[in-house]
């Protein structure tokens, strides 16, 4: 079946517009050279590619993607882009053409099978200049007002930054009340975002830096049972509900500890360090998916681990252009795995800043502190999760270390550790980490 471009360029367009009203109001050249963003859409599906374009007077030549960039080359006439990709050195691969507008294309992508004239494929062709950094890096604050309950590509923007700009921002607790204990959401994690991040594209690799993640009240509320899937079935049904328990904790930011409001005798003198965190880090999902922020994935979302802090950066692959970043979920504390379901809920003041990776391939999110490097398995039970985060910290240390198989075994045999982060939801998450101290003493070490 042929594609017609037309039926789906109201869809289309929607990220080019976004993107045109990041530009300048000076008229663009018809095709300025330097980074285009473009889309293949073909079969009800779009594929999201970077196109670096050379123009010398007619001619133009391309790359196109940032893995195994796709060589062309062709001709401007006027306004009319013609593109090829070739098999080898004469027969066409695929052919593109397009009108060229005010820094956007709009046209067609035919593709041949080897050696053949005939077309025998169709998909629309678009693009748009991807934006150029207007000056020096950028220290954003965005007050948010809505919050979203679900990670998705669906929902616009709230700012658009470059890497290396910094934002600042809150996020509300996982009830949706605010740093002055104002309702503001209803509840399930309600995250404050999406952030577009310029010039990333599906394949990259966001890395989040959490520079500031602060208490900006003085209470939380935590839940007061353990969670069924920590315990066995019998001691779930036996332990009794405690309905007079009160689940609020006092944060004495000052001294730097949490303790219960209204503890009971026992528990009279019990109190524990603040450690501020972020129970979710997420970006858009694939295949225009809209998943729970409840929930986690290889895109993050709800991590729930208590590494995730200041000083921390968090790792993700990008799924959708602009990767579209979300955080929330604050925690003042909380132990391995949130075992009672809800950590020390509370509001949380945020810094960060973001650069995009086109060279780290990740299979599941990735953290590194000043202390470890850790690798986050995903899944819907622990063993599984455990294969996943000592699998991706494998293929971390063999491409930055350049270790062989048996390299690695030595090194996390004797050095890895393993996380419990998250025992809550539909998925279980098992972290899989190595000290920087002992790849340290690796040969060639401090030239990686």
């Amino acid at each position: 079946m042929r594609f017609r471009p037309l039926a789906v360029l109201a869809l289309l367009t929607m990220p080019l517009a976004a993107h045109s009203q990041a530009r300048t109001a000076a008229r663009t050249p018809a095709l300025a050279p330097g980074a285009w963003l473009v889309g293949i859409a073909a079969r009800g599906d779009t594929t999201w590619m970077s196109l670096t374009l050379r123009v010398t007077g007619d001619s133009v030549f391309g790359d196109m993607g940032a893995r195994a960039p796709i060589a062309l080359r062709g001709t401007l006439r006027r306004d009319t882009l013609s593109l090829v990709e070739l098999w080898d050195s004469v027969n066409v691969r695929t052919r593109f053409r397009a009108v060229v507008k005010d820094g956007r294309f709009v046209g067609q992508a035919l593709g041949t099978k080897k050696g053949s004239a005939a077309f025998v494929d169709t998909a629309a062709w678009i693009g748009s200049a991807s934006p150029v950094r207007p000056g020096p890096a950028r220290t954003i604050t965005f007050e948010p007002t809505t919050f979203y309950r679900v990670f998705s590509a669906g929902i616009a923007p709230v700012a658009r930054i470059f890497p290396g700009d910094t934002v600042r921002t809150r996020t509300v607790d996982a009830t949706g009340a605010d740093w002055n204990g104002v309702q503001r959401s209803a509840g399930g994690n309600p995250e404050t975002g999406p952030f577009y991040v310029e010039g990333a594209m599906p394949g990259d690799v966001v890395a989040i830096h959490l520079h500031k993640v602060r208490l900006n009240r003085d209470y939380a509320s935590a839940g007061t049972n353990l969670i069924g899937s920590a315990i066995t079935p019998g001691l779930a049904r036996a332990l009794p509900d405690v309905p007079a328990f009160n689940g609020r904790w006092a944060l004495d930011r000052a001294r730097g500890v949490a303790r219960l409001a209204s503890p009971t005798a026992a528990l009279a003198a019990y109190e524990i360090p603040l450690r501020p965190m972020l129970g979710c880090i997420g970006v858009a999902p694939s295949r225009g998916q809209a998943i729970r922020t409840s929930d986690s994935g290889p895109f993050g979302g709800n991590m729930d681990y208590n590494e995730l802090r200041e000083g921390t950066t968090v790792y993700l692959v990008v799924n959708v252009p602009g990767a579209l970043i979300y955080v929330g979920d604050g925690h003042a504390a909380q132990g391995d795995g949130e075992l009672t379901g809800d950590a020390l809920e509370t509001s949380m003041d945020v810094e960060f800043s973001v650069d995009v990776d086109r060279t780290m391939q990740i299979s599941t999110p990735r953290a590194e502190s000043s202390d470890y490097l850790m690798s986050i398995g995903i899944a819907g039970d622990l063993q599984e999760s455990l294969r996943l985060a000592t699998s991706d910290l494998t293929r971390w240390l063999m491409a930055s270390y350049k270790l062989n198989s048996a390299e690695v075994a030595s090194v996390l045999g004797t050095a890895v550790r393993y996380d419990v982060a998250d025992l809550v939801g539909t998925q279980m998450s098992i972290v899989a980490k190595v000290p920087k101290a002992a790849l340290a003493k690796l040969a060639g070490a401090a030239a990686r």
